[in-house]
């Protein structure tokens, strides 16, 4: 069951190597960024969208790195088909 939309980025603002995209969290642009959008999940994510391919991707959140003084330093999230992982670095800390 669908809580609210889910945020949809495109692939091509990630940098691939393989199966693995990176990205800085400005990439992704203003608003909401990822959220919670199916009820039977309770991790936040969002979906990519390949414009090579038209296939969209659903990610949830895996993991949350911080650095010493608990600032979050990058999410990553895995792909819902188990096939991809996406970081999104946070260029946004002062």
């Amino acid at each position: 069951m669908a809580l609210k939309s889910a945020p949809v980025h495109c692939a091509s603002k990630f940098s691939w190597h393989g199966t693995h995209g990176t990205a800085e969290l400005s990439d992704l642009g203003p608003g909401r960024r990822w959220g919670r959008f199916l009820a039977a999940v309770p991790s936040p994510g969002f979906v990519l969208h390949s414009p090579k391919t038209g296939r969209n991707v659903v990610f949830f959140l895996s993991d949350t790195a911080e650095d010493c003084e608990g600032e979050v330093t990058c999410w990553t999230f895995g792909s819902s088909d188990g096939r991809f992982l996406v970081t999104v670095y946070n260029d946004l800390t002062v």
